[in-house]
This record gives structure tokens, C-alpha cells and sequence, in this order.
């Protein structure tokens, strides 16, 4: 009489579930990056008492007709 057994079932994880806690983070990381470019301009003018970006200087000095 054989004796039958069952075959182990070996569960492995997904690739999605192996990514998803990565991706959450970087996604919160680029919210929170993103909530706060807004209000640098502001800081840059009003904290650090700049005039000019340099973003706004940068044509002028790049430009071949001065």
C-alpha cells in the first residue's frame, strides 16, 4: 500500500507586495518635498532678505546680446 502525501505548497511574495512599502515611502518623501516648495520663494525674499533670485539674474548674464 503507498502511502500518498500531499505536496507543500511554498508561498512566495509577490513582487508588489515586496515594492509597495519602498514606493510608499518615496511617495510621502515627495509629498512632503512638494508641500513645501511653494513657500521657499517667500523665504528666500522675506528671511533671508534676497531682491533678486537667481533663477531671475540667470537670462541676463546667459544672454549673447548684452
Amino acid at each position: 500500500m503507498a502511502l500518498m502525501t500531499s505536496p507543500e505548497q511554498v508561498t512566495t511574495p509577490s513582487v508588489t507586495a515586496a515594492l509597495l512599502p519602498i514606493m510608499g515611502v518615496v511617495f510621502v518623501a515627495f509629498l512632503v518635498i512638494g508641500v513645501a516648495m511653494p513657500v521657499l520663494p517667500l523665504h528666500v525674499h522675506d528671511g533671508l532678505g534676497s531682491v533678486r533670485s537667481w533663477s531671475a539674474s540667470l537670462p541676463a548674464v546667459s544672454s549673447p546680446h548684452r
